[in-house]
């Protein structure tokens, strides 16, 4: 028996050249490191330039997918710390074009499925190795048609899967392949053409981390991830511990002869066996005196004692604090909170400080959308943004359906001002040359008004304002928090489309709480000396009052009641709870009534 291994290459590969001679020689060297035979393997091609040559992309249509890629790439890698290096701008330039027509053209995505599915129903192959853009390819094939990927060996390298970028393409949500023998994906960090790790918790699924820096600033060829040792001591070592040490090369067999002891899986072990997290999140300190709260950090303290009188153990909550709740310092946290999240499994967000609204620039340095964000305590409006929804949804936007993630945030997104009284808002207005981003003049009537640019509307097609509010804003404009409205396409027809054809709903969204309507202000109160933000005051009051019995829409109303009625404050809590979504009460399990004493 001979292992039938489908090779797939990335962009801009010369399909004449000695690309396929480079991987089988990659291949073989590797597996005989891990023990396997070099006549065990028979290699198969792809070929798929023709297609991409004979599709002809309208010039607007394929403009703006190569701009949509390129405001995503640049913001991506801003949001990891990345540098930009000397000649890189050019390479990717080069190598984006490809992507873009994918990305752009349906029929052509459809003919490469097709021919991709003809392929391996011929080649019937054990192994499918995708390299790059033949990753797109091949995951995008294989999620729609899972009975393809029927007890295959599937490895992606240098793959662009995960990427914002690609989202869209994938109707903003990307589903696990439960069928194939395994995946492993070969992720190196080093990576630049638009590269991006991916997590499946449940599925017979594995990142390697095959890091390599070779000469040049993509660090992306092929033979690298497969000649990796990280590679050959897991892919080629599960062939080694099934296959016999010496096989004699057989031709393929006929459909379906995949299958039987020929590669064996590791194992899948949970990395964590907590179901519940919660993360809390609250800065008084931030470096501008007049940016100073009172009651954020009583806030977080409440909050944790909250949650852990409705079953939280002390180890399943982290704090940070002030200084320390930079926006590295909370990315950093915020992948503890959401990785290996699965069906069932409860996690909590809980942010108190400022909040903004910040206007993005695309590639071209032009004011593209707005997006609220949560203000780190090294917050500038240019470089360092703070905390996005593009930012989150790097590791919402995917979790199982089934999971319950909530969000709440005791800040507001409209700027600040201190009421009379002294009672402090938790936000912060721009400077005057960030908020000219966001305005333009109207000449007749001498007026500024929000520029008419700065428009999402399209990615909701004909969907009532109501709806539209809920999710862009008023302005319509305005990436909202925990919306995953990045995900979204500007042509919402093929995005249903996708969400159809690849058997999902779309981005996962949270349940969220907020302290306010958009066009009010979150307030802290002083109960007695002490200061808190009057939403977690409130809402851990009604939390008590009623055990944790009540419905989120129960507590949020009441709440709401007693802020108006009772402190006179113009500040209504806000619930966004997705139609799908079948979490009705506040995170944990309400604590046991106490029996009163005779």
């Amino acid at each position: 028996m001979s292992i039938r291994i489908l090779c797939i290459h990335g962009v801009n590969t010369n399909e004449n050249g000695d690309w396929l001679a480079k991987w089988q020689q990659s291949i073989r060297s590797a597996a005989a490191s891990a023990g396997v035979a070099a006549n065990a393997f028979e290699f198969h091609e792809l070929r798929y330039n023709a297609h991409f040559e004979a599709a002809k992309a309208d010039g607007a249509v394929y403009a703006e997918a190569v701009k949509r890629l390129w405001n995503s790439y640049w913001a991506h890698r801003r949001a990891l710390g990345r540098a930009t290096e000397k000649g890189l701008g050019t390479l990717i330039d080069n190598t984006i074009g490809m992507v873009a027509k994918w990305t752009a053209l349906p029929q052509l995505r459809q003919q490469l499925a097709t021919e991709l599915a003809q392929s391996i129903k011929s080649v019937n192959p054990h192994v499918i190795c995708a390299h790059s853009l033949g990753s797109l390819i091949t995951y995008d094939t294989l999620a729609a048609q899972q009975a393809l990927a029927q007890d295959r060996l599937f490895v992606t390298l240098g793959s662009q899967i995960g990427h914002p970028a690609l989202a869209e393409s994938f109707g903003g949500y990307l589903k696990p392949l439960s069928t194939v023998r395994h995946w492993y994906h070969l992720f190196n960090s080093e990576d630049a053409v638009l590269t991006c790790e991916l997590d499946f918790p449940e599925a017979p699924y594995t990142q390697l981390d095959t890091y390599f820096d070779e000469w040049g600033p993509l660090d992306h060829s092929a033979e690298q991830y497969l000649a990796h040792e990280v590679t050959a001591s897991n892919v080629w070592a599960g062939l080694a511990k099934a296959l016999p040490r010496s096989i004699e090369p057989a031709k393929p067999k006929p459909a379906p002869a995949v299958g039987g002891p020929w590669f064996k899986a590791p194992t899948l072990q949970r990395r964590s066996p907590r179901k519940r997290r919660a993360l809390l999140i609250g800065i008084n300190e931030y470096p501008q005196p007049e940016n100073r709260l009172s009651g954020c950090v009583n806030d977080v303290f409440q909050m944790s004692a909250m949650l852990q009188e409705r079953g939280y153990q002390p180890e399943e909550i982290r704090v940070v604090l002030d200084a320390r709740a930079t926006t590295r310092g909370v990315d950093e946290r915020l992948k503890w909170l959401l990785e290996d999240v699965r069906a069932g499994d409860e996690r909590v967000l809980f942010y108190s400080g400022h909040g903004a609204q910040v206007a993005a620039l695309d590639t071209d340095g032009e004011p593209d959308h707005k997006d609220e964000a949560l203000v780190t305590y090294d917050f500038d409006w240019s470089g360092n943004t703070g905390i996005t929804d593009d930012t989150l949804a790097r590791y919402y936007a995917n979790l199982p359906y089934e999971a319950r993630l909530s969000i709440i945030l005791d800040c507001c997104h409209s700027g600040g001002i201190a009421r009379a009284g002294g009672v402090a808002v938790r936000g912060i207005n721009p400077p005057d040359d960030v908020r000219h981003r966001g305005i333009e003049w109207d000449a007749a009537k001498e007026m500024w008004f929000p520029r008419k640019k700065l428009d999402l509307r399209s990615r909701m097609n004909k969907a009532p304002a109501e709806v539209v509010r809920r999710y862009l804003g008023a302005d319509g404009a305005t990436q909202k928090m925990g919306r995953a409205v990045s995900r979204w396409s500007d042509d919402p027809t093929a995005f249903k489309a996708a969400t159809r054809r690849l058997g999902h709903h779309g981005p996962y969204n949270p349940v969220l709480l907020a302290a306010c309507r958009e066009d009010q202000y979150a307030y802290e109160y002083t109960h007695g000396s002490v200061p808190y933000g009057a939403m977690t005051f409130m809402l851990i009051q009604q939390l008590r009052a009623t055990a944790g019995r009540k419905t989120l829409e129960d507590v949020v109303t009441q709440c709401n009641s007693v802020l108006k009625s009772k402190l006179g404050y113009e500040q209504e809590v806000q619930l966004y709870r997705p139609r799908e979504h079948q979490q009705t009460r506040f995170p944990g399990k309400a604590p046991v009534a106490k029996k009163k004493k005779a």
